[in-house]
């Protein structure tokens, strides 16, 4: 109900009120998800450790990645959608560490100006998309081997809404350097056949679209 009420301001009115939402839920620390694998980052990083989270949106992920990470380990979060990187913008002032780099691009397998189709407010922006259709907003898209990392990552979590395997398929230096732990939205079986026929083992958590990789 209160969703649909808020559907109906301003967008500039909406945006405030997430800005307010987002920074009283992390004062509270219930700024989170229920999905599985964010339960379980503690197994996958330690203090120290650099991570990667491309589809970062509003940064649930990121945060938890941040305080697990330390002061002395650093976060790349990615996120495309420029109202979605401001919200992510504002919640990362409001993290223990400053240990996390933005940066407002699509990971994939080429650089590239892209389009990106956003849902209606109602269903927020987990569902933003990179198409090749013409939209009225286009995004910047690169490869992560496109970034120069100078220490090892040990984890990247991929949430890109079907875009995954040209996300995987623009790194491919970083996963044969670093063989990093991943968490991807799975959206095909050629994702799971890319990562698996470069030594990936797959765990499949029940009731969660996400799967784990980790280096056999």
């Amino acid at each position: 109900m209160l969703k649909r009420v808020a559907a109906q301001l301003p967008e500039n009115w909406q945006q405030e009120l997430k800005r307010h939402y987002y920074a009283w839920q992390i004062r509270r620390n219930r700024f989170r998800t229920l999905e599985q694998e964010f339960q379980r980052l503690g197994e996958f990083v330690a203090p120290g450790d650099w991570a990667i989270d491309v589809g970062a949106n509003v940064g649930h992920y990121t945060a938890r990645l941040s305080k697990l990470v330390g002061p002395g380990g650093r976060v790349l979060a990615l996120e495309p959608v420029p109202k979605t990187f401001e919200l992510l913008a504002h919640n990362a002032r409001r993290f223990p560490f400053a240990n996390v780099t933005l940066l407002n691009f699509a990971a994939s397998d080429r650089a590239a100006v892209l389009g990106m189709e956003v849902p209606d407010v109602q269903c927020g922006t987990y569902l933003a998309h990179v198409t090749e259709k013409a939209t009225g907003l286009n995004i910047l898209s690169m490869p992560l081997d496109s970034l120069t990392v100078p220490l090892r990552v040990r984890l990247v979590k991929i949430d890109a809404e079907g875009h995954e395997l040209l996300v995987l398929g623009g790194m491919t230096g970083l996963l044969e350097r670093d063989r990093p732990t991943l968490i991807v939205e799975v959206s095909s079986s050629e994702s799971v056949k890319f990562l698996t026929e470069r030594g990936y083992s797959v765990e499949k958590m029940a009731g969660s679209p996400n799967c784990v990789f980790r280096s056999r």
